[in-house]
């Protein structure tokens, strides 16, 4: 059983190259394997999604540095293909909240997110973020946009955690994170985020098939830069009977209506976010029907005792049944933000009027399929 236990303390040998050229069409991008300096010498990956798989990390040569983290403390056997994906996958949430934000990753999805404009305090959001799901955060990795203070460490160390990324630390954050020997921290680097919003310069993603195919595809990006490119009262027209959402959110449940959409945006499908002053409440994740995601994430929030009256809802999809908006009312959602987009947005906006609930579509979707 020993030997079980050191299985994931132990790096699994790679032999990939040191550097990598990749071609699409008439364009070529060079990257250079990365190692980070330990006590023994340089060490890269410790291995892949799992313990079996060798891996290596990759930088674009023409870019300084280490790519997107430097490792400011390793732990033990350093860090781990999960560790990268996880921070990055924080990243692709966090490049849309420009006040303060901390997210806590398990296997790619946020278990939780807090942001608040007025409070800089970042151990207050730490507890917020994990508040949404204690049991999820568990062993996850913990994602800040503002540099860590001894107080934001503290708070972190409050529970169970197996790395910590920021921008920057005091010394004295520092100084309590080298009490945990386990414990990994990352400098994020800083660095154009990667085709955030429609219209930007595009770029690429690759995706390789189990027969060794691919598919290129761009990048997602969203063209939601603010609330106002959110579509505030949509209509439906069915058998010339048009409906018209008549309730529009507050000022507040709009924020938090967008809040919850850039979170939605680092979720796997079918995914749900319940949030309420700019903190989750509960994230619904993986489900293959609408309404089973939107189940499972009251289900969660009321495991964790949380109240949802007055909290707002966003879906990566549109709603094909208005079932899922039946459920949210009855427990106390009151504004939903969505793609529309449905052969039965009528019966959805109808179901929404019903039960005086605000919905707002995004004109878009954001599945994420990871």
């Amino acid at each position: 059983m020993s030997e079980l236990k050191h299985l994931y303390r132990t790096a699994t040998n790679e032999t990939f190259p040191d550097k990598v050229t990749v071609i699409v069409g008439d364009k070529s991008r060079v990257y250079r394997k990365v190692t980070w300096p330990d006590i023994n010498g340089p060490v890269g990956l410790r291995y892949g999604e799992n313990p079996h798989q060798a891996a290596a990390y990759y930088a674009p040569a023409r870019v300084a540095g280490k790519g997107l983290v430097d490792w400011v403390k390793q732990g033990k056997g350093g860090p781990s293909w999960t560790n990268l994906a996880d921070i990055d996958h924080a990243m692709r949430i966090l490049r849309f909240l420009d006040a303060p934000t901390v997210a806590i990753m398990k296997h790619l999805n946020p278990a939780g997110v807090a942001s608040q404009a007025d409070d800089r305090n970042l151990a207050a959001l730490i507890h917020a973020a994990r508040a949404c799901d204690d049991r999820a955060a568990f062993g996850g990795v913990v994602v800040a946009n503002r540099l860590l203070d001894a107080e934001a460490a503290t708070a972190i160390l409050a529970g169970y955690v197996e790395v910590v990324a920021a921008p920057a630390f005091s010394d004295e954050a520092l100084a309590i994170f080298e009490t945990k020997p386990d414990l990994r921290v990352a400098k994020l680097i800083s660095h154009p985020p990667h085709q955030p919003y429609a219209g930007d310069p595009p770029d690429v993603d690759i995706k390789i098939l189990s027969d060794g195919s691919m598919i290129l595809q761009a990048p997602y990006s969203t063209r939601v830069r603010s609330a106002d490119d959110l579509i505030l009262t949509p209509l439906a027209t069915r058998n010339e009977t048009t409906v018209q959402v008549l309730r529009t959110p507050d000022a507040a449940q709009l924020q938090d209506l967008l809040f919850a959409w850039y979170v939605n945006t680092g979720v796997r499908s079918n995914g749900i976010v319940i949030a309420r002053g700019g903190k989750t409440l509960a994230v619904g994740t993986g489900e293959q029907d609408r309404i089973g995601a939107v189940e499972q994430a009251i289900a969660k929030a009321h495991q964790r005792g949380h109240n949802l009256r007055g909290a707002v809802v966003s879906s990566d999809g549109f709603f094909p049944f208005r079932d899922a908006i039946d459920t949210l009312a009855s427990a106390g959602i009151v504004a939903v933000t969505q793609p529309g987009g449905s052969v039965r947005d009528d019966e959805v906006i109808a179901a929404c009027n019903a039960h005086r609930m605000a919905m707002v579509f995004t004109g878009e979707r954001c599945f994420g399929h990871f």
